[in-house]
């Protein structure tokens, strides 16, 4: 359902249109599917604003050559899952482009190496490394996920981040593993304010639900940079 609602805000979207506008298409989408209100409000930032984070949509108009971030949470009876994709309105900047891709195989990397009966920030161990492997170490603003919690907004996540510290959650937080069961977003967030046209960040996040099998991811879409026209 939240892929369907994604797909068609891209297809939505044209320059011109206020990010309020394309949060629209994706609302309707949604309540047309029978999933229930978002498990929190949905982030929307295009152009400059693509950069910041868990910001809701203005009535800024996106334009040409835009980055669109969208991150949101669908909700079906209460269960919900935490997807983040970055579009363009026309073709994006090839550095923007690089950068998505080189990412995008984190969570490749994740699926491959993380094991039942992991500590779970085994999963930042995994995904910190590849991202230093393809350096983007420097322009990443955060690496990382969380357990899904209960989706009634605004307190939708979990007790702990997936790296936990022993300091703040105590010393029972190193215990809990990776089992069946266990559902929980990761995150690829870069800023870059060096001037780059179309904006100042790109992201994605994807939910990964652990089965009998290994983690499995919730959603189908690509993690690279998809224009509306694609």
């Amino acid at each position: 359902m939240g892929d369907t609602a994604l797909e068609a805000a891209r297809a939505a979207m044209a320059p011109g249109m206020m990010e309020t506008e394309i949060e629209a298409v994706m609302t309707a989408s949604l309540m047309e599917q029978g999933c229930n209100y978002p498990a929190i409000h949905t982030m929307i930032g295009s152009g400059v604003r693509s950069g910041t984070h868990h910001s809701a949509p203005t009535h800024r108009r996106v334009k040409e050559g835009d980055l669109v971030s969208i991150d949101f949470c669908p909700a079906l009876h209460r269960y919900h899952v935490n997807t983040c994709r970055t579009f363009s309105i026309g073709k994006a900047d090839d550095r923007w482009i690089e950068v998505m891709e080189k990412a995008a195989g984190s969570i490749d990397a994740v699926l491959e190496n993380l094991k039942i009966g992991d500590p779970l920030p085994r999963t930042d161990e995994i995904a910190h490394a590849y991202i230093e492997k393809v350096g983007l170490k420097d322009k990443a603003w955060w690496i990382g996920g969380y357990p899904m919690g209960v989706s009634f907004p605004p307190d939708w996540t979990g007790a702990y981040w997936n790296h936990w510290e022993e300091e703040t959650f105590g010393p029972t937080a190193e215990k809990i593993t990776v089992q069946p069961g266990l559902v929980f977003n990761y995150e690829n967030q870069f800023d870059v304010w060096d001037g780059w046209p179309g904006g100042t960040g790109c992201n994605f996040i994807e939910t990964l639900i652990i089965t009998e099998a290994g983690p499995e991811l919730m959603s189908r879409l690509p993690r690279t940079i998809v224009s509306n026209g694609d």
